[in-house]
């Protein structure tokens, strides 16, 4: 579901139109109104102010949902559009704030549900125009994964690192990223496979570490990092080419953080 979560969005929804109906004027499609929400009917702080628009029948089109200050800065996100066809709402689109936009390099991203509200595919606008769309099993991949940087992990890892050979993240930092691959491809070493050895068994997982040997360097906002790959997801991979990478970050060591990739999905033209 969307960060706020779609049954509170909904539900401020349903309540708020019927509530805050300010004022109206026309469009080219149809009608707009302006729900100005007072400060005392924010409910939880979310909302500053919805723009319904409706088609010449009266019909919803979208509302953008416009959240407050201190609810932009909580959440990562400034709005939230909720798209509707025949009066049921088919598809979320979310705009982060500038900062979370920094942070994770996307400007916004769609979900689209079912009548059901199940999430059935979901789409990336990254910030230099990329688009990126997943359908199908990547979906439950992509709910999973949450957009993080490379760089944010590793300007942890090295606000952290200690004397020690290895450290380890005592959880499953499930991630995605967005990148370009670069004519670099390298063995791992010895302390990489030692890293995911202990990494799985610290959490009790399958040993996994034989299925990486090499790492690929990637570019992320003019900043270089090696991700390990499995052999199998060399095979399409062409250094020039950008992709939306699932990964872990399992910690790091003397040598620098440690990102196992999972999967990664192509750019569409958007």
């Amino acid at each position: 579901m969307p960060l706020l979560g779609a049954y509170i969005i909904r539900t401020l929804t349903s309540i708020l139109l019927t509530l805050f109906f300010i004022s109206a004027g026309s469009s080219a499609e149809g009608s707009i109104t302006v729900n100005q929400i007072e400060p005392e009917s924010h409910l939880f702080g979310i909302l500053e102010k919805q723009i319904v628009h409706r088609d010449d029948d009266g019909a919803l089109i979208k509302i953008e949902n416009f959240l407050t200050e201190s609810a932009s800065i909580q959440n990562g996100m400034k709005k939230q559009i909720d798209y509707y066809e025949n009066d049921i709402i088919y598809l979320f689109e979310i705009w982060f704030t500038d900062s979370e936009a920094e942070n994770t390099n996307c400007l916004s991203k769609r979900e689209y549900v079912d009548e059901s509200d199940k999430i059935i595919g979901i789409d990336f606008l990254m910030n230099d125009g990329s688009f990126f769309q997943t359908r199908g099993d990547l979906v439950d991949v992509a709910l999973k994964f949450t957009l993080k940087s490379f760089k944010s992990y590793s300007d942890y890892h090295k606000n952290n690192i200690s004397d020690t050979t290895m450290s380890f993240e005592a959880r499953l930092n499930s991630s995605m990223a967005y990148a370009t691959f670069q004519n670099d491809i390298i063995p791992i070493t010895k302390t990489d496979r030692d890293m995911i050895h202990y990494w799985t068994k610290s959490l009790s997982l399958n040993d996994f570490s034989t299925l990486y040997n090499k790492k690929i360097l990637v570019k992320e906002s003019g900043e270089t990092f090696y991700i390990l790959f499995q052999d199998s997801l060399f095979e399409h991979i062409n250094a020039g080419d950008s992709a939306l990478i699932y990964y872990y970050f399992i910690g790091g060591s003397q040598e620098g953080p440690v990102f196992l990739a999972i999967d990664y999905i192509e750019k569409k033209d958007s």
